[in-house]
């Protein structure tokens, strides 16, 4: 069993905090700017390589455990409450199933943060499939170029010369997700050694305040949301997905040891679970009541596998 890094799973924590945040109506785009693409960074950043088959084998069936089980275990579970509590109607199932097979965009309401998951699990595996292919890193490289150019390709392109988004667990999220996955790949060796010195955290501050700034005076005018679609810009939406998930890193690092990073790494292990489950605060919150739907969206997940864990009906996974 591999041996957990603490402040990876602080910076999780921070990502799924955010998450859920973006979700309860709290006025702030920010928080799409780099929170979805900076899992896909923190994964390429414990990524091990792939050497012989053997090694992707037991990655792919390793993924599926991890990725596909709970993707099918908490569709279920989902499905169960919303019919329990009539936000759904039971004789829609077979909807409800087809569109959890097609996932991705074909996703919405309860199950709409599930294209995460597929995306996440296709992602790796098509990494680990270069690594497979002995591509040197010059190669992977060239495709993680190709991904990127080609997911702004299918936005800016798709819809004039006739090409939908309803593909099979709509690859357009691959293409643009895996150039995130490799940044994390790529500079891990930078990221995981670099220490918080006082200079970097204020550069990483001015930096961001920076951003901030010339976006609220519209001379940077920047938006970014990968299940909408709204990405286009070459450079920025690759520079600053990539530098917030360093910056995310560097606080992680920061608050590691201390009361309120212990609480986030906590959070962290549980994101997935968080991931899952948080849109059920939606039944007892209105849009808006954000601060009451960030407790519930974080707390609910966990009262639930907890009880299921006592049960003795759920894994952690």
């Amino acid at each position: 069993m591999h041996k957990r890094i603490e402040y990876i799973d602080i910076a999780r924590g921070m990502l799924i905090f955010l998450v859920v945040l973006g979700h309860s109506g709290f006025p702030s785009r920010y928080i799409y700017w780099f929170h979805m693409p900076a899992f896909f960074v923190l994964s390429g950043l414990v990524y091990k390589d792939i050497v012989s088959r053997a090694d992707f084998v037991k990655y792919v069936l390793k993924r599926i455990h991890r990725l596909i089980f709970p993707y099918l275990y908490y569709f279920v579970l989902l499905s169960i409450f919303t019919f329990v509590f009539s936000i759904q109607r039971i004789d829609n199932i077979v909807t409800i199933v087809k569109s959890l097979a097609m996932g991705g965009a074909h996703l919405s309401g309860y199950y709409s943060i599930f294209w995460f998951i597929t995306t996440y699990f296709l992602v790796q595996i098509l990494f680990a499939f270069l690594q497979f292919l002995r591509l040197k890193k010059s190669g992977i490289l060239v495709v993680l170029l190709a991904s990127y150019l080609l997911a702004h390709y299918y936005v800016r392109f798709g819809n004039t010369y006739g090409i939908t988004y309803d593909a099979w667990w709509s690859p357009r999220f691959i293409f643009t997700c895996l150039p995130y996955f490799g940044s994390g790949y790529f500079l891990k060796n930078i990221i995981m050694k670099i220490k918080p010195t006082r200079f970097l955290v204020l550069l990483t501050i001015e930096f961001a305040a920076s951003l901030f700034i010339l976006s609220e005076l519209s001379i940077l005018n920047y938006s970014l949301d990968l299940r909408s679609g709204f990405y286009n810009s070459y450079l920025w939406d690759f520079v600053i997905p990539v530098f917030f998930s360093f910056a995310t890193i560097i606080l992680s690092k920061v608050i590691f040891g201390t009361y309120i990073g212990n609480i986030f790494s906590y959070l962290g292990k549980r994101s997935m679970v968080i991931m899952y489950l948080h849109p059920i605060a939606a039944t007892v919150t209105k849009f808006g009541d954000w601060y009451f739907y960030l407790l519930l969206g974080v707390c609910i997940p966990i009262i639930i596998t907890k009880t299921l864990e006592y049960k003795g009906t759920i894994k952690n996974y």
